[in-house]
């Protein structure tokens, strides 16, 4: 948290709205790539290079998964998933470590229960 950046900040957010731009016409491949990019700058500012050596090995996995996953309902989980993923900036913005766990225990969850697209 103490690494980010109001720039950081900013590039979050173009990237949740670039997510809500490929929902709206229907661009599952576009959503999945600017939604990894979205968790990938998320770990990058956390400074921890093992966490993000694995998350970067797993995007292939994590990528095929999500494209066997989706359904004509992908669309359903995209307003609830941004509204997750605005927390977590919300919360990185405030730089409040107990609501950035808060935000992320939740987003978390739904991917978990299988409403979430891919985290």
């Amino acid at each position: 948290m103490e690494h980010i950046t109001a720039a950081d900040i900013k590039r979050l957010d173009a990237l949740i709205a670039e997510m809500e731009s490929s929902a709206k016409h229907k661009d599952v491949r576009r959503h999945l790539e600017k939604n990894f990019e979205f968790h990938e700058l998320i770990i990058s500012l956390s400074g921890n290079q093992k966490l993000l050596a694995v998350y970067r090995q797993l995007r292939t996995p994590i990528h095929i998964a999500a494209v066997h996953y989706r359904s004509s309902y992908w669309l359903d989980r995209v307003d609830q998933e941004q509204r997750e993923h605005r927390a977590i900036v919300r919360a990185l913005e405030q730089q409040d470590p107990e609501a950035v766990s808060r935000a992320i225990k939740n987003h978390l969850k739904g991917a978990r229960s299988g409403t979430s697209s891919a985290a």
